[in-house]
């Protein structure tokens, strides 16, 4: 009995005891590790130089035995007083601590690989002599308030958009260039830039701009801008050369084919105006150009491109080449859209060059030249002179009307698909053709694929290479007209024809010369050596704008916004000079600013 009491009043002892006091454990979490015991003043440090020494401090618990440090991520921990030996308070029993570091590399290895901003961590905790507090984190970086030496303007050119040339950024430390003009926003640039930004204003002839430039550096330090006048010239801007046709391929993507040359300039800082062309940044007859005139891609190797077509998601390339980007390809081509090779293409080996081509509804193709022999699929030689016909797998068809007896040139071809009657109109040089007065125009009937004995032109001159034609509006109706000036109908200075049937049925007579005409939202355009006209589907003018043109239009596309991308052998309009590129504005009028960076 006398036992049973001793354990009873033992186990009581026991409860009491695990009721009022908490185990070690409890303590330490509960009362101690708390962020009102223990925090830090400052948790991040920018420094300038990793040799000074820095101070890190902060409150504690008067519990805590010793405060310890990590600089390694936690992998291992030592106490203040191992860490660093002098200025070092570790004892927490006035409520606070303080970590003093002597040189702050002395603790850390910054790489002196990157200049600036790199961070490293130091982490402390409290010892409770059985447990630790939660590590609390502290971050010193590196960083550069140095700012980079400032740049200089070498000089600039002057068109509308300003090509700045800048010298510096030699610094270790240096990242990049940035460029602001006429006080917009900051962008980054680089030398031999082309500048254009949203904070560009367009400026008239002879108006003055200005345009700052600054470096900076890795760390984001930015240098003091230096700024340079510049004016905008009557500097002649597009292409040295003839451009024959223009393809849009994309949203705000051309590609554009001729004879010419494209050139970067070299400025001069005393005649801006009048830059040198830099012959070794030179582009041949091919490039890929937005509608401003930026150059996207260009192309070696190619001396002349006369005809481009999209169709069916491939792009299809026709002129005087051997070779496209690395493929052999003897003057006929197909891209993809991505502007690569569609290799699958064979190589019909045309030995000539391809001066037109056409793509009926059923995918054959028509493909007009200089050649007198090609290759079929199979790599068989053929003989067949300046036209061939072939189905959509290139399987040449010997069945079409044959030219090889035409001893003159092919200039152009037309496809007219209008009505039931399909027909493809050949202009030549040549006033007559297998006994037919042609006047430089025959015709064959694509559903007999044979010479059409009934048409024939009288009463106009079409056999030169001048002369254009369009098949738009009136069906059995088409009108021509004289790229340069030649005459072509009935007299007077330049004109426009309309055959209808075979039959000259309207001479429109323009006194000045006349350089193009095309068919758009049921329209006739009209532009000339002195003005612009428009015409409804009859040809009763509806409209005269000022906007004119010297030399002769070979083909347009319309960009997003309706405005008129015109190529051709042009040399001029409004004041300033333009050479084979210009665009008229979906109101009839001149867009001084396209173009205004091609040379």
């Amino acid at each position: 009995m006398i036992i049973n009491k001793l354990l009873l009043l033992t186990f009581f002892t026991l409860f009491s005891c695990q009721e009022k006091v908490p185990e070690l454990k409890s303590l330490g979490e509960s009362n101690i590790d708390q962020e009102s015991k223990f925090n830090v003043n400052q948790s991040s440090f920018n420094i300038s130089n990793p040799e000074n020494p820095l101070t890190i401090s902060g409150t504690c618990d008067p519990r805590y035995s010793d405060m310890e440090v990590s600089f390694d991520s936690m992998s291992t921990w030592k106490t203040f007083s191992t860490a660093s030996t002098s200025n070092t308070d570790s004892n927490c029993t006035d409520k606070s601590y303080s970590l003093y570091l002597d040189k702050v590399n002395n603790y850390f290895t910054y790489d002196t690989n990157i200049i600036g901003n790199q961070s490293k961590y130091v982490y402390i905790r409290g010892n409770l002599g059985f447990t630790y507090s939660t590590p609390i984190k502290i971050t010193i970086t590196n960083s550069d308030f140095t700012p980079p030496a400032a740049p200089a303007i070498k000089t600039l050119s002057s068109p509308t958009d300003a090509k700045v040339y800048i010298t510096g950024g030699t610094e270790s430390d240096f990242s990049h260039f940035e460029c602001s003009v006429d006080n917009s926003i900051w962008f980054n640039c680089i030398d031999g830039d082309v500048i254009t930004s949203d904070g560009f204003t367009a400026l008239n002839a002879d108006q003055e701009g200005y345009i700052k430039v600054r470096s900076v550096d890795n760390s984001g330090n930015s240098a003091e801008s230096v700024s340079k006048i510049f004016k905008k010239g009557t500097l002649g801007r597009g292409v040295n050369g003839n451009v024959y046709t223009i393809e849009k391929i994309d949203t705000n993507k051309y590609l554009i084919g001729g004879d010419f040359t494209h050139y970067d300039v070299i400025p001069h800082a005393s005649d801006p105006a009048n830059p040198t062309l830099d012959a070794t940044k030179l582009s041949s007859a091919l490039l890929l150009i937005d509608d401003r005139g930026n150059v996207l891609k260009t192309f070696s190797g190619i001396t002349e491109v006369k005809e481009i077509k999209k169709h069916n998601s491939k792009i299809y390339i026709a002129g005087n080449f051997t070779n496209l980007l690395g493929s052999t390809y003897d003057h006929f081509a197909r891209l993809n859209l991505d502007l690569t090779v569609d290799t699958s293409m064979p190589d019909l080996s045309f030995n000539n060059k391809i001066v037109d081509f056409q793509i009926d509804s059923n995918n054959n193709f028509y493909i007009a030249g200089s050649f007198t022999a090609f290759k079929d699929v199979y790599g068989f030689d053929k003989t067949r002179s300046r036209l061939a016909k072939f189905n959509s797998s290139f399987e040449f068809d010997s069945g079409f009307e044959d030219f090889s007896s035409l001893s003159n040139k092919i200039f152009k071809i037309y496809l007219d698909e209008r009505s039931v009657n399909k027909f493809l109109y050949v202009q030549a040089q040549a006033t007559d053709y297998m006994g037919l007065t042609t006047r430089g125009l025959s015709r064959v009937n694509l559903i007999s694929k044979s010479l059409d004995y009934i048409f024939g032109v009288t009463s106009a001159n079409l056999y030169s290479s001048s002369v254009r034609c369009l098949f738009e509006g009136m069906m059995n109706s088409f009108y021509c007209y004289n790229a340069n000036g030649i005459r072509g109908g009935g007299t007077g200075g330049a004109n426009i024809i309309n055959v209808t049937n075979g039959s000259v049925t309207n001479v429109i007579s323009i006194s000045t010369y006349h350089y193009h005409l095309m068919f758009y939202d049921d329209q006739f355009i009209s532009i000339t050596s002195s003005n612009t006209k428009i015409y409804d589907s009859s040809f009763a003018e509806t409209a005269t704008s000022s906007f004119s043109l010297a030399y002769g239009v070979n083909d347009y596309a319309v960009d997003q916004s309706g405005n008129f991308i015109l190529v051709g052998s042009m040399k001029g309009s409004g004041n300033t000079a333009r050479f084979g590129i210009i665009k008229m504005k979906s109101d009839y009028t001149l867009d001084e600013e396209a173009f205004a960076n091609m040379r």
